[in-house]
């Protein structure tokens, strides 16, 4: 029981009783109601720097004018970041701008207040758009850049018509600026002049125009499905690429209704949306779209069914990469199923992709490789040591690469490989073994210091550098007399 129901109790037993009366009750006069008092507007001082911060702002302004381009740019940097973290200082850098005659000064110091500059338009100013839509008649397109900028910071609903306008400028990066803008508004008025952005030549503003429309969100929904049936195929792959960057539970739903579709770009896009979104209700229908007869809509199923990682897929994407009626489907589509199994890491994918590290296609063998050190299976061990003869260095750079990830169950294997004839192999058995980073290598890498080839001498030091074993301090330290420079 609270204080206040106590003494309430306690007064109407006061006054049943006689002992206390209550208060009588007085008229207020209309002219003696109390008005709600208005509290003054407290004046907001600007925040004063320390005289430390003043300093060191003081000689960051000095370096502005360095004629050393690092150290230029290092006081560009350290000024930015001092304005992120304290409006102290930007009075100060304000005065500067103001006085400097230095146009390279004026620049840098414009570039460092620009976050301040961009949030600075207050609602009076954005009462004035009628001025600033004249003045985009007038100025250059720096200027229109920095207008957009500007408006697209203040996230007022009045500054769309001004964008609008300079969403159709000549000028390339005015029109990037101004969808860039358009998105931070987040207004739904913008999403069909964006659309119309998206069949833009420049990729800058394309993108631009694409990212906006994915930041607008639901509202830009319903319009891109239009557009994905639009005439202009630009515009129709666009659309419903950027529908894979809207989140929305309807998302999943349309792009599997878009991969079934009659167009090949919509279900190319479709499927590479599918893969941004990762829902796995798509996994059936990519997989039917895996056994299509167009390579780039299969490149895009066996992409997405990796970024899924569903072992239902694995059957599907092994056929993917057994597939060889099509060469144009080795140099794509095969690669993404391998990489999609080594993204999945079924075993049922390694005897497939031992298959495909000898065959004809170079990237095929190299994915294949790479694919294989993701699944860290012993049964790869042999067959990328082989891969160590392959004719292309990349996929040689892959297969060691993958014996190092495998790790211990490749060690014996390596070992028997440091005594090849060819010191090609040598180097490459060293490199995986070094990059392992397991003191069981450090005896092996020791020997090794002691090879004929400088090259095998180079990575056994190097190697040995990253295990850090102590054992090898004072074979590291004879190293430095080796008579090739590289290996010291």
């Amino acid at each position: 029981m609270t204080r206040a129901v106590l003494a309430c109790l306690a007064l109407i037993l006061l006054t049943a009783c006689g002992c206390a009366q209550p208060p009588p009750k007085q008229a207020l006069s209309p002219r003696v109601i109390p008005k709600p008092r208005r509290s003054s507007p407290r004046k907001t001082v600007p925040k004063q720097p320390s005289q430390e911060l003043k300093a060191k702002t003081d000689q960051l302004l000095k370096e502005l004018a360095s004629s050393e381009y690092k150290e230029r740019e290092k006081a560009v940097a350290e000024l930015a970041k001092l304005v992120r973290e304290t409006s102290a200082i930007v009075g100060i850098l304000q005065q500067e701008l103001k006085e400097t005659k230095d146009p390279e000064i004026k620049q840098r110091l414009e570039i460092v207040l620009k976050p301040h500059i961009r949030w600075s338009l207050t609602p009076a100013l954005l009462r004035r758009f009628r001025h600033i839509v004249e003045k985009l008649e007038s100025q250059d397109s720096e200027t229109h850049k920095e207008i957009a900028g500007t408006l697209g910071g203040s996230k007022h609903q009045d500054a769309i018509g001004p964008l609008l306008r300079i969403l159709t400028s000549e000028d390339e990066e005015v029109r990037e600026a101004a969808a860039e803008a358009l998105g931070e508004l987040g207004d739904a008025r913008a999403v069909e002049p964006l659309i119309e952005a998206l069949g833009d030549t420049e990729h800058c503003v394309y993108s631009a125009a694409k990212e906006a429309l994915g930041k607008i969100g639901k509202p830009a929904i319903d319009p891109l499905i239009k557009a994905s049936r639009d005439p202009h195929q630009l515009v129709r792959e666009r659309a419903a690429g950027t529908l894979g960057g809207i989140r929305d539970e309807r998302m999943t739903e349309i792009l599997v209704e878009m991969l079934c579709d009659t167009d090949p770009v919509l279900r190319l896009e479709a499927a590479w949306a599918l893969g941004r979104i990762k829902n796995r209700e798509a996994l059936e229908p990519l997989i039917k779209a895996l056994g299509g007869s167009k390579c780039g809509v299969r490149r895009a199923a066996a992409w997405a069914l990796g970024e899924i990682r569903d072992k239902k897929a694995v059957a599907a994407l092994i056929k993917e990469l057994t597939n060889e009626d099509d060469e144009d489907n080795l140099a794509h589509a095969c690669c993404e199923a391998a990489e999609a199994l080594g993204k999945i890491k079924d075993a049922r994918a390694v005897e497939p992709l031992i298959k495909a590290l000898r065959g004809f296609h170079m990237f095929v063998r190299e994915v294949a490789a790479s694919a294989l050190g993701e699944i860290e299976d012993s049964r790869a061990v042999e067959p990328l040591i082989k891969a160590f003869s392959d004719s292309q260095w990349f996929v040689c750079s892959a297969a060691t690469k993958a014996l190092s990830q495998i790790g211990s169950p490749a060690i014996d294997s390596l070992t028997k490989a440091l005594d090849d004839t060819n010191a090609t192999i040598r180097v490459h058995a060293v490199q995986a073994l070094g990059n392992m980073k397991d003191e069981k290598v450090t005896e092996l890498l020791l020997e090794c210091l002691g090879d004929k080839d400088s090259s095998v001498r180079m990575w056994a030091a190097s190697g040995l550098g990253r295990i850090k074993d102590v054992r090898a301090e004072e074979a590291l330290v004879k190293v430095l007399d080796d008579t090739n420079s590289e290996v010291r």
